[in-house]
């Protein structure tokens, strides 16, 4: 049955690499990226009987050695795009194996929509990271959402076939719980065995989530491949190819132009602060608790300002090509986003302006949701190139159905776009970065 779910095994060249190491006694980092599937949500003890912690203490009992290093970085409702915007916070250079769980927090957005251009950056840039690790998208399908009952397809319902496309293009191996159990979930006559509001319950603890038994076989897929290319070694010992193939240049992007960030800022928290030259009516406000803070700069009246400077200009030279043509970054704006707060309470609306050594369109934001949740957003626009470019937020007089005027910004992100295409999104952020040193402490 697990053998449904393991859609593809990819080029085993890197994973070839990563077993290597392992048998010949050598301690390797791994590493797991994504959303709340990743973190664990769903399981009964998380870092104990989610999927990447049950992988891991296969990993260890398979190839024991102290010094081998896990590390959970995954951020619950959190999408690629923030992942590949801030991947320096969350992957670390040694990092010898990272897995990818994205396909809820992405969406089902098609083609070349930004989450699906955003995916694709982060895949290139973990591709060339120092120890160049090997990747398994880990595409867990959420079943339980209303209008999969309905769907045209339902198969197809989610957006597990656009990153399954990405990493057909990347040849990297890809394990799905849709492959594995769509024939259980579904009867002969096409009928699922759940509705929006009662999931399945053998795999699942919530609609988006899977269950002890979910992570279970989650991880087990994982170990299937890697046991699957552990007998390739066997049978074929590791060879100079395999280094070859490793270290080869990544062919151009799937998505037109779209290629990586070239010098990122991501610039949150205590970090963050140091940027700000100015505050009228913002104050720098912890509005969580001791043990989990939620710092950021809160302005609750209209005309209250902040102002903060970035490095808008970090390129110096052509970083890409396009059909055997250069392209020079420096003429190209910069993707400048700002992580703010959204609320259903008390939250009004802000406007970002450039006001001296930069220039960019006015940028309107809504603190303000329908949904009742609290979350981070990041949202971006093009800024011209300046080493000193100041930015100004400045709280609207004009307000939502909220009536209120309150704004909260806690970040800036600074990403210079290689390609003639600039999105401007807003996408869900869960974290916080408040330690000393600046390296990210996550609020869940």
């Amino acid at each position: 049955m697990l053998q449904k779910g393991v859609v593809s095994h990819g080029d085993m060249a890197r994973m070839r690499r990563f077993l290597h190491k392992l048998l010949t006694g050598q301690a390797v980092t791994v590493v797991v990226i994504g959303g709340s599937v990743a973190w664990g949500h769903g399981s009964s003890e998380q870092g104990v009987t989610d999927f990447a912690a049950r992988f891991f203490e296969w990993l260890t009992a398979t190839f024991p050695n102290p010094d081998h290093q896990f590390l959970n970085r995954a951020i619950s409702a959190t999408p690629s795009t923030y992942f590949s915007l801030c991947l320096q916070w969350h992957v670390p250079p040694e990092a010898d194996f990272v897995l990818l769980e994205f396909n809820p927090n992405d969406g089902a957005d098609k083609g070349d929509a930004p989450s699906r251009r955003g995916h694709e950056r982060l895949i290139r840039k973990l591709l060339v990271h120092r120890n160049l690790p090997p990747l398994i998208e880990v595409v867990f399908m959420h079943w339980g959402l209303d209008w999969a009952e309905h769907a045209e397809i339902p198969y197809r319902m989610g957006g597990d076939d656009e990153i399954a496309v990405l990493a057909q293009y990347y040849n990297l191996p890809w394990v799905s719980s849709r492959s594995l159990l769509w024939d259980t979930v579904y009867d002969s006559k096409g009928r699922a065995n759940f509705t929006a509001e009662e999931p399945w319950p053998y795999f699942h603890v919530d609609r988006n989530h899977p269950n002890d038994v979910g992570h279970m076989y989650i991880a087990e897929m994982v170990v299937l491949h890697m046991r699957r290319v552990l007998e390739d070694l066997h049978h074929r010992p590791y060879n100079a190819a395999d280094e070859a193939v490793s270290s080869a240049p990544l062919r151009p992007p799937m998505l037109r132009n779209n290629w990586p960030s070239q010098n990122n800022s991501c610039l949150v928290g205590k970090l963050f602060k140091q940027q700000v030259v100015a505050a009228k009516g913002f104050e720098w406000v912890n509005e969580g608790t001791q043990d989990k803070p939620k710092w950021g700069y809160v302005g609750k009246h209209p005309n209250a300002t902040l102002r903060f400077t970035v490095n808008t200009a970090t390129a110096t030279a052509a970083a890409s090509t396009e059909g055997g043509v250069a392209i020079d970054v420096t003429q190209i704006p910069t993707h400048v986003g700002v992580l703010y707060l959204r609320s259903y309470q008390g939250m009004g609306m802000f406007e970002l302006s450039c006001v001296a050594g930069c220039t960019c369109e006015p940028f309107k934001l809504d603190g303000w949701m329908e949904f009742k949740a609290s979350q981070e957003y990041h949202a971006a626009w093009p800024v011209s190139r300046s080493e000193k470019c100041v930015i100004e937020a400045r709280i609207l007089n004009e307000t939502t159905t909220s009536g209120d005027h309150k704004a909260k910004l806690t970040g800036v992100i600074v990403s210079e776009v290689a390609g003639q295409h600039l999105e401007v999104y807003a996408n869900r952020i869960h974290v916080d970065f408040n330690d000393d040193s600046g390296v990210g402490e996550f609020e869940w």
